[in-house]
Parts: C-alpha cells; sequence; structure tokens
C-alpha cells in the first residue's frame, strides 16, 4: 500500500461521504405496499367484512357494519350511526367524546443523536414544547435530524443487498463506524404533510458499546421518500425505539391516520422496556384519545391498549399496527407515541439482507383509505475494510513570472490555465515541475482543453535532474471506468528518468487509500500495455526509459477518490542554431464516453538576452554633446502596434567616450534626434530593434527601415557572414526578408540570398519585414544592426536627414518614425549679442546664394530682432500659414545646421505696408494671402547687393535679411511755387509703379512682379500752410496756393490688406521787391533860374519763401530799366551844355546820379 499519512477516519469523511452517495446510483428495492389483505403482517385498510352478529372478547370490528352489534371489550371502528351496547368498550366514532385529564401530560422531546451522555430514549419522557402546536407546516421539527454520517464507500443498492463495505484507516477503531446509514438522495428530514395535519416518524437506536451514539433514521416522507440501512452489527438491538409525532391543523376533513411500526420476524415490540403503565398516547394538551391495535394474526380486528393485552396473552411482542382514525384530535394538539422495538430479524447467506416499511396511512372515516406514505429500512451487516489514504499533494500553481534570461519556466499569461480539466466521470490536473538555478520551483500550466496552455522551459536556467510530471484525477461519484490515459514524454524531447525512479516504477497514490491497476506502455509498443512495471521492465530488457504513456480508461476508481502520479523525467533534447526550440505536447485523454483530448505545448528552447532598451540621451545641447534630442518630441515609450509592441533606437560612441541614444520611433514621428557628426564616432553606429509580441500567435505586421543608402548605410564590415542576425527571448527562430529600396517590392528570405542577388554586396541592404512571421505569445525578439553615416555635408547642405521607420501592417497599415538630423554647430547664441533685421528687395536669385537690397526707408523702423527672431534646431514648421511653427520658448543655446529660423512679422508687416511695401504672399486655401511669418532653412546666403551697409561685421551682430516686397512705389516729393495761373496737379506724376505684391508664386524680383494702373489706388490729402503747426484734410493739391501738401497712396489687396505709402508736394510762396533808382537833372537857365527834372528807373525781383516755414528760400535777379535821353531847353542865344544827356540802362549796380546842364550864351559875330 502507499505511505501512511494523515488519517480520514469515517467521521471525518462523512461529509464527503455524503456527496459520493447523492451522485450515485442508487437502486431502490421496490417498497412493500400494504396490500388490501387479512394479511396479518401487513396493515390492511380494508376493514374486514363481517355482517353477521360477531361477540369477541375484546376484538374492534374493523369494518362496515351498519347493523348493531354486541362487543365485549372492544370499540367497533365504524362509522354507526345506530345505538349500539359495548361492554368495557369506547364507541369510536364521530362525535364522540373526548375525555379530559387533569395531569394534561405532554409528549417527551426525542434525543438527538451524537450525544453520548444522553438519556436513552426508553428511559426520557419526551417532552414537546407547548408551542409546537402554535406552528405552521413549514415550522422547525421537533425530532432529532436524522444521521447524516453515511461512512460508506459503496455503492446505495450494494448497502442495502447486505454487499456495502465501511473504510477506516489503520489506527482508527470501531467507533468511526455507523450503526445506520441514510441515503442522501432519499432522506425526509421535515414534517409529512396529511389532509387534515401533519405528521413525523422515524427509528432510533444506540450504537454498541462505547460508541454510545444514537443515530436516527430518515423520517417517513411524501413519495416514500425516506431509505436507511440498519448495520446489526454496529447497534444495541435493545435500544430501538419507533417515534411517532401528530399535529393536528384542523378537523374540517374527516381524515384518520394509521401506522404501523414492527412486522413479524423482522421487528417487535419489545415489551421488557415497557413499564406497568403500558403505550402511552401523550397529548400536548392534555387531551385523551382513543387509539387502537392489532398484530401479527389479528386480520382486521383492532383493541384497545387493554383488549389487546387480554387477548393476547398480555404479550406487546406481536403487535405492529395502530389506528387512529375514529380518534378525532383536536385542532392544535399535538400527539406523540414513542413504542421501544427490537430487531428480531435472522441474516445468512442466502438472506444478507431484511427490508421492513414503516407506514403513515390517511383514511376517510368511514374506512376508505386516502394515501399511503411509508419509509423503507433495511437490516444488513456492513464489512468493515483497513484504508491507508494518501496525502494528495495541492497542485502547485503555474509560475507567473514575466520572462527574463533568469525564468526557468516561462506561461503564456493569455493560453496558461490552473484549472481541473472536467471528463466524463471526473476531471484531471496535469503539469510539470523543475528547480531553477534560482533556487526558486517553476511550475507549467496544466493540461487544457483544445490545447489552451503554453510554456516555454528554459534549458539554461533550470536544474534538468529535477524535472517532474505531475497527474492528479479526481474521480466523481460514480464507481465506472474512468476513460484516463495520460502521456509525460516522447522519448525525444523528454524522457522517463529511471535513474530517481524506485525499483517498483512510478507509483500511484489514493487519497483514499485503494489500490488501482494501471497500465504503462512506450511509442514502439503500439497497442500493448503492460500492468506493471515488473511487466514492462520483462518487455523491454529491463531497461525503462522509453515508456511514455499510462492507461486506467477501464480503472473503476472509487467514488469521490483522488489518485496521483508523481513522475520524474529528464530532458534529452539537444538545441542548435537551427533547432534553436523543441516542443512536447503532452496529453491527457478521455475515453469515458468516446475520445476528447486535452493537451498542453511545453517548449524546451535555451533564450536569448535580449538587451533592456537604452533610454535615450536627455543631455543639453552643447558643443560635444553627440546626439542632442529634442526634449520636446522624444518618446521612450513602446510604440503600440495591432499584435505587439516595438522599439526602435539608435546609438552611437561620443568622442567623449559616452554612449548617446536618440529617441525611439514614435507614432507620427513623434521623436527627433540631432547628430552631431564632430563629436561621435562614425564607426560606432548601431541600430536596435525591439519587437515584444502579445498573445497570439497570428502576423505580426512588423516591418521597419534601418537606413536609406545615402546618410545611412550598412556596414558591413561590422557585419558577420551571417548577415544581421535576429535574438529570440523564447529561443524560437523566425523567417525575415530584407531589401533595398532598389529592389522595389522584392524581398530575400535570408542574407544570402539578398547577397546572392547584389553582387556580394551588402550595404545597400536598409529593409527588414516580417509582416507575414507568426511570433510565438509573449516572445521578444531583437536586431542589432551595425550602420555607418555616408553623408557629406557643405555650405550648401548644412544637414542631412533620415526617418527610420516601424510601420504595422497588422491591421490595414499604420506608419511610426523618428526624424534624425545629421549635422554640425553653426553658431553659439551665448557669443551673439545683437540681432539686426535688415528689411531687403530681392534683386535675384545666383547658384548657391540670393541677392537682396536694403529698402533704407524701412531700416529705421524695424523692430528689435530679439523680439522677432525665433529658432528651432528640430522640424516644426506646419505651414505657411500655421501659427504652430514657431517654436515655443527661449532660443536654443545653439544653432545647428538643422536649425530653421523664423521670423514673426505680426509687427513687421505693420511697418512694411506703411511705406509701400507687403510681405510676401502665399497660398491659403487658394487664397493669397500675407505670410504671417518667414520661416528659413538656412540663412548664410544671402549677400546684399548694394554698397550701404549700416551694420559692420562683427561677429557678435548677427544680420538677418527680411524680405520687403514692392507694392505702391513712388516717385520723390515734389516742389512747386505757388501759381495763380498754375494748371491742376496731376495725381499720377508721383506714382512709379503699383504692384500686384499679392502674388502667391515663388520669391520673384520687383520686375518679375505684375503692375497695376497707376489709377488703381485710393488717395488721401493733407495740407499744412505755411508756418502753421497743425494740418488739415484737403480734397486736391492746390498749386496756386503756398504749402505742404501730404498725398498718400494706398492700395487694398486681394486678402484685404491696405499697403500705402506717402509723400509731399511743397508748394513755395513767392513775393515780389522794387529797386528805385533816379537820375536827377538840374537845368540852369540863362535867366538865372533852375529847373530840376527827375527821371526815375524801376527794378523788381521775387523772393521764394519756403513752404513750411516762410522764410525766404530763394532770390531772384533784379529786373533792369532805362533813363530815357533827355534833351536840355533851348533858349535862344544859349548854348546847353550838354545839350543831350543820353540814354541810360539802369541795373542793380547802378547808383543815384545827378546831371546839372548849363548855358552859354552864344558868341555874337
Amino acid at each position: 500500500m502507499l505511505e501512511r499519512v494523515p488519517k480520514y477516519t469515517l467521521r471525518k469523511l462523512s461529509v464527503g461521504l455524503a456527496s459520493v452517495m447523492i451522485g450515485s446510483g442508487i437502486l431502490m428495492n421496490s417498497p412493500k405496499v400494504l396490500a388490501d389483505t387479512n394479511d396479518t403482517s401487513t396493515a390492511s385498510s380494508q376493514i374486514e367484512d363481517n355482517s353477521n352478529p360477531n361477540t369477541q372478547s375484546g376484538a374492534i370490528q374493523d369494518k362496515d357494519n351498519s347493523k348493531p352489534s354486541t362487543q365485549s371489550g372492544a370499540t367497533q371502528d365504524k362509522d354507526n350511526s345506530k345505538s349500539s351496547t359495548q361492554s368495557s368498550a369506547t364507541q369510536d366514532k364521530n362525535n364522540a367524546a373526548v375525555q379530559e385529564r387533569s395531569d394534561k401530560s405532554v409528549t417527551e422531546t426525542p434525543t438527538k443523536p451524537g450525544n453520548n451522555d444522553e438519556t436513552p430514549l426508553s428511559e426520557n419522557k419526551l417532552k414537546l414544547a407547548k408551542t409546537l402546536a402554535e406552528l405552521p407546516a413549514s415550522a422547525k421539527v421537533p425530532a432529532p435530524k436524522p444521521t447524516t454520517a453515511y461512512a460508506t464507500y459503496s455503492d446505495w443498492s450494494d448497502l442495502t443487498k447486505g454487499k456495502g463495505i465501511a473504510y477506516y484507516t489503520a489506527n482508527d477503531d470501531a467507533t468511526t463506524t455507523t450503526g445506520v446509514y441514510n441515503n442522501p438522495d432519499a432522506t425526509s428530514s421535515d414534517w409529512l404533510k396529511l389532509a387534515n395535519g401533519k405528521a413525523i416518524v422515524y427509528y432510533t437506536a444506540k450504537g454498541k458499546g462505547k460508541d454510545g451514539k444514537t443515530y436516527v433514521t430518515g423520517y417517513v416522507g411524501e413519495g416514500s421518500k425516506s431509505q436507511s440501512v440498519f448495520d446489526v452489527d454496529q447497534i444495541d438491538p435493545d435500544s430501538l425505539e419507533y417515534h411517532f409525532i401528530y399535529h393536528q391543523d384542523n378537523n374540517a376533513n374527516n381524515y384518520g391516520v394509521w401506522f404501523n411500526f414492527a412486522e413479524d420476524k423482522k421487528i417487535e415490540v419489545d415489551g421488557r422496556r415497557i413499564d406497568s403503565n403500558g403505550l402511552k398516547l401523550k397529548s400536548k394538551d392534555g387531551n385523551s384519545y382513543n387509539w387502537s391495535m392489532n398484530g401479527v394474526g389479528d386480520g382486521g380486528l383492532y383493541y384497545s391498549y387493554a383488549d389487546y393485552l387480554k387477548n393476547h396473552n398480555n404479550s406487546l411482542e406481536k403487535a405492529t399496527q395502530i389506528s387512529l382514525t375514529g380518534a378525532k384530535v383536536k385542532a392544535g394538539d399535538t400527539i406523540e407515541m414513542t413504542i421501544p422495538v427490537k430487531y428480531v430479524g435472522e441474516l445468512s447467506d442466502t438472506q444478507p439482507s431484511l427490508d421492513f416499511s414503516p407506514h403513515v396511512d390517511e383514511y376517510f372515516d368511514n374506512g376508505t383509505r386516502l394515501i399511503q406514505h411509508w419509509s423503507t429500512l433495511y437490516f444488513t451487516t456492513v464489512r468493515q475494510v483497513e484504508l491507508h489514504p494518501a496525502q494528495i499533494e495541492t497542485p502547485a500553481k503555474p509560475t507567473t513570472d514575466k520572462y527574463t534570461v533568469t525564468t526557468g519556466i516561462y506561461n503564456d499569461p493569455q493560453i496558461t490555465t490552473s484549472d481541473w480539466i472536467n471528463m466524463v466521470h471526473g476531471k484531471a490536473i496535469a503539469y510539470y515541475t523543475a528547480k531553477g538555478k534560482d533556487g526558486k520551483t517553476y511550475v507549467t500550466g496544466y493540461v487544457a482543453a483544445n490545447g489552451k496552455s503554453q510554456s516555454i522551459i528554459n534549458v539554461k536556467q533550470i536544474d534538468l535532474s529535477t524535472l517532474e510530471y505531475h497527474l492528479i484525477y479526481h474521480n466523481g461519484d460514480k464507481e465506472v471506468g474512468s476513460g484516463l490515459w495520460a502521456n509525460f514524454a516522447d522519448n525525444k524531447t523528454i524522457a522517463i528518468d529511471t535513474s530517481r525512479l524506485g525499483a517498483d516504477g512510478p507509483q500511484l497514490k489514493s487519497q483514499q487509500g485503494w489500490s488501482y491497476k494501471w497500465t504503462i506502455n512506450g511509442p514502439k509498443d503500439g497497442g500493448n500495455y503492460y500492468n506493471s512495471w515488473a511487466e514492462y521492465l520483462k518487455a523491454h530488457n529491463n531497461v525503462g526509459d522509453q515508456a511514455t504513456n499510462i492507461s486506467m480508461t477501464g480503472v473503476a476508481i472509487k467514488p469521490d477518490d483522488m489518485v496521483e502520479f508523481v513522475i520524474p523525467v529528464k530532458y534529452i533534447g539537444q538545441l542548435s542554431a537551427s533547432t534553436p526550440s523543441l516542443t512536447f505536447s503532452p496529453h491527457i485523454n478521455d475515453y469515458g464516453k468516446g475520445f476528447d483530448q486535452n493537451w498542453a505545448d511545453l517548449y524546451f528552447t535555451s533564450g536569448a538576452q535580449i538587451e533592456t532598451p537604452a533610454k535615450p540621451t536627455t543631455d543639453k545641447d552643447t558643443v560635444t554633446t553627440g546626439i542632442y534630442n529634442n526634449p520636446q518630441r522624444t518618446t521612450s515609450d513602446w510604440i503600440k502596434m495591432t499584435h505587439g509592441d516595438a522599439i526602435g533606437y539608435y546609438t552611437a560612441k561620443g568622442k567623449d567616450g559616452k554612449t548617446y541614444v536618440t529617441g525611439y520611433v514614435a507614432a507620427n514621428g513623434n521623436s527627433q534626434s540631432i547628430f552631431n557628426v564632430d563629436q561621435i564616432d562614425l564607426n560606432s553606429l548601431e541600430y536596435h530593434l525591439i519587437y515584444h509580441n502579445g498573445d497570439k500567435e497570428v502576423g505580426s505586421g512588423l516591418w521597419f527601415n534601418f537606413a536609406d543608402g545615402k546618410t545611412l548605410q550598412l556596414d558591413t564590415s561590422r557585419l558577420g557572414a551571417d548577415g544581421p542576425q535576429l535574438k529570440s527571448q523564447q529561443g524560437w527562430s523566425y523567417k525575415w526578408s530584407i531589401n533595398t529600396g532598389a529592389d522595389q517590392g522584392i524581398y530575400y528570405n535570408s542574407w544570402a540570398e539578398y547577397l546572392k542577388a547584389h553582387n556580394n554586396v551588402g550595404d545597400q541592404a536598409s529593409q527588414i519585414s516580417m509582416t507575414g512571421v507568426a511570433i510565438k505569445p509573449d516572445d521578444t525578439i531583437e536586431f542589432n544592426i551595425p550602420v555607418k553615416y555616408n553623408g557629406q555635408l557643405s555650405a550648401r547642405t548644412p544637414y542631412l536627414a533620415f526617418s527610420p521607420h516601424i510601420n504595422d501592417y497588422g491591421n490595414g497599415f499604420t506608419q511610426n518614425w523618428a526624424d534624425l538630423y545629421f549635422t554640425t554647430v553653426k553658431k553659439d547664441l551665448s557669443e551673439v549679442k545683437r540681432v539686426v533685421l535688415l528689411p531687403t528687395e530681392f534683386m535675384g536669385e545666383k547658384p548657391g546664394e540670393s541677392d537682396w537690397k536694403l529698402v533704407k526707408e524701412i531700416s529705421k523702423d524695424m523692430p528689435n530682432g530679439w523680439d522677432t527672431f525665433k529658432i528651432s534646431n528640430f522640424r516644426t514648421y506646419k505651414g505657411s500659414f500655421n501659427m504652430d511653427s514657431l517654436p515655443k520658448g527661449d532660443l536654443p543655446s545653439l544653432v545647428y545646421g538643422s536649425a530653421q529660423y523664423f521670423i514673426d512679422l505680426s509687427k513687421i508687416q505693420e511697418i512694411f505696408a506703411n511705406h509701400g511695401y507687403t510681405v510676401k504672399y502665399a497660398n491659403n486655401n487658394g487664397k493669397a494671402q500675407e505670410m504671417p511669418f518667414y520661416a528659413y532653412s538656412t540663412i548664410p546666403l544671402a549677400k546684399r547687393v548694394d554698397d550701404d551697409r549700416p551694420v559692420l561685421n562683427d561677429p557678435s551682430i548677427w544680420v538677418i535679411q527680411v524680405q520687403a516686397v514692392p507694392a505702391i512705389i513712388l516717385n520723390k516729393d515734389q516742389h512747386y511755387v505757388a501759381d495763380p495761373n498754375a494748371k491742376p496737379w496731376d495725381t499720377t506724376s508721383m506714382i512709379d509703379e503699383i504692384y500686384a505684391a499679392d502674388d502667391a508664386g515663388n520669391r520673384v524680383t520687383r520686375d518679375q512682379l505684375g503692375k497695376l494702373p497707376k489709377t488703381d489706388v485710393d488717395i488721401s490729402y493733407e495740407y499744412q500752410a505755411t508756418g502753421a503747426a497743425t494740418a488739415v484734410a484737403v480734397d486736391k493739391v492746390d498749386l496756386t496756393k503756398a504749402g505742404v501738401y501730404t498725398v498718400t497712396y494706398s492700395h487694398t489687396y486681394a486678402n484685404g490688406q491696405v499697403v500705402k505709402d506717402s509723400r509731399k508736394v511743397y508748394v513755395d510762396d513767392v513775393k515780389q521787391e522794387n529797386k528805385k533808382i533816379t537820375r536827377t537833372i538840374i537845368v540852369h537857365t540863362p535867366n538865372g533860374t533852375d529847373q530840376t527834372v527827375i527821371q526815375t528807373a524801376t527794378l523788381t525781383r521775387e523772393s521764394i519763401l519756403d513752404a513750411t516755414t516762410g522764410e525766404i528760400k530763394s532770390l531772384g535777379k533784379w529786373s533792369t530799366a532805362k533813363w530815357e535821353t533827355y534833351l536840355a531847353p533851348k533858349f535862344k542865344g544859349y548854348t546847353p551844355s550838354p545839350a543831350q544827356i543820353d540814354e541810360t540802362t539802369v541795373n542793380e549796380d547802378t547808383q543815384d546820379t545827378t546831371v546839372e546842364i548849363s548855358y552859354t550864351a552864344n558868341e555874337t559875330s
């Protein structure tokens, strides 16, 4: 037998046994139905027909007798409406008088089982609480509960037939056995509902010897629902008692009750335990009721108690029945009778069991039976057998550790079960255990329906000498062929380890201590199974390590028993590069009804060390930083894919010895990294791809690229001959394919195939696909691929970009990527003290540069460059009109060649528009609109073409060109002199050109812009009078009116942008100036008087007065005049001298003058 374990006594097992018996098939003997005959061994409902007058001493004529009769000592138990003469008898009929008792006795409370100190029922007056009469039918039962310690492992039908066996452990004694067994599927423990009340009927018996327990049968129940077995070897035959309790509800229906309590040669009344008071019918309310009894040989005759004794030699041994059919129990009263009985049956080999059915029958008052109720009692002996129960291990729970390189057994969390397999006749568990090199015990998932269990055993991490197979089977409630078949090895991956097996081979343990047969075979045995380990060894040259299967398909396991095998096994597989894993599927098959398979999949592998993903570098941007990750757009999270998660990133060694790590490839390209090619070791670049599969073994959908053949290339000098290597954490070998962009859709299934197709040159390979490759659940795979930087930077190419992708084809197509920039540091902004923004007009494009000309009139109004200049080392441009393109926060400390520069034009546009210029226009949803900002990829190639350089070439000053587009170009200010006769002023005379500056095309020069009519403007005027402090609005320029006119031209473009510029018209005033110069002629006449003649010459000139101040701005030339010729007057006889003063031109230099004329007398001749 099996090793000794803590015992399970029958007492302890009683509950479990109940569950077994409940489920067992019960073969019930047909209960003996009381025939309507005069057989003295059965109760009869047919009252004897005696039509003739009959005189019987002490007898009741139990029939319908319509005629009067004279009876001595008997009660006429019938409905007799006529008068009768009775001697020492009570007429038991309707309206019979009820004799009131003064002592009002009550029924005794039945003794409950299990208390060895209780007084035997025969010695204890049962007392029913008065409240019982007040209880409804569903109320508590005033009787002990039927015994539930049915501690037998036998089938119930065997028990009733005398074939029962009770089992006990080696150091249990007889007290663990049971005196009464009640069928758990057919035991009543409640009131029996009757037409006019309710009843309880049961038997009790004491156990033999020191057992001392009181055992209780099931109650007589509805539908004959009670079966009980007495073990006559275990009960005291002198302790048997019959108990009857009846509670009356009301008297509306004239029903009576009849019951039998004994049967000849089986159960008799034990007169020795009846005192001198005899049998008593006790009433809770103290009432007295008539009742009659009958026994063996009495036929249909019933007697009162005294008459029965009188007619049976004062003996009650043969009494079997009591009738209350005529007793009208008062409503609410409860009556009780306890009758000591004894077992008198004789068992033999031919009669191993006796049965008896106590009845409770209901009768109409006329003697017609209404309905029968009974239970069935069996008297037999129960054989006792010693058991040696075994301790069945509690099934170990499957390991739940995540997969690491130190994990001995990894169970797929999505398809690992820890549940029993439900089989036709029971349930089973099977699993493997192994000790890890870390000292832990690892447990596989259990064998499961549909193979829903997968476990990976890492052969490098477990102690291979500790592998064990565990099989536990728990049988149901029927002792039938279990249908159990199991295999535990395959002789390829796992074999039985005979070095750890005893000489007796595998051992079967039974929780109940049974010894069961089982058979064993191996893969070469075909259908031949061997009935013992010894037989198997004999047939296999004493070599046992080929055994793989165990069968118990036809073995009947006891109800509720649990059996177990623990079999040492060993790993015998051989892994290699071509065979990185081995698989074995242990089965538990169920032949209980047809054929059902259950299995688990075990994978034996050595696994691979998958690196812990390196965290992206978080260094700030310094001149020595090898990789600078955008702190706003750098992720260190796994990409969520349809069937798993992925990580992709690059590493490089810095010249400072540090290892730098890019941000991870991310959803929506939310990852940006800068490589400073001056600061990294270009021979150390590596690409890292890690993919963790989910819980389904389906096509992964994984595709990724790691190079572009331009900026990055595969570095074959650091690649082994076998090319890129895939590592599996679980040790699997997966297919993958590779190509380069030039291969279009052609992928090569191995590195060798790729090289063969590319003339043995591999450095252009750039993409790997595993889209259709089914990766094992929860496996993690990894690629580490050396790459090299192959780019060339220049002034024209300050950076190179590459975007590695991880695309998901698991359900449609989803892209994930990172943006990498390979560049150098271009400027240290800590050295820049001033940023100057120059408004410049585009003058043309030359190879590698562009020409610009300063717009001087705007320059003085430009804002501080620090206020509007923004820089991002990472690409932030999202479109010409998306303000989110503008970098947030402070300027970076360094400017890389990858930088984007932005000029916020919100203030500058206003300045430009007031000078006849505008910012550049672009297309916004089909409409031309001025740009809200300028974005530059590079700045250094802009060149000034004019000679005016207002900013010196100072490294601390950063000069940035800001494009100004000409819109309204005006001529210079105009100057006029007020002229009352002036013509109207020409409004177009001041316009040079009006340009269609809202062109949304490419950048163009002024000559390439479209032109608008000079009249396509709005004009406004202001007039400021000479010397006035303010100007007023006027409607024109008046050239006749001196002053200053401000003329503003404006043009509204399609998007509503107004561009304007102004010029001034100066109208100077004119002032006339006169200057008189005189010539005085004095004529001295001969008569002595003087005549004076004054000639005046008037000279004129104009003064131009400044239109603004009124001050003389310029003086004109003096005009000339004449002094006319003057002839001296004539006086006779006299000659003037001079006789004529000539005409003289007078100019600004001529002075006032005096001329005298005198006369000389003529000489007379």
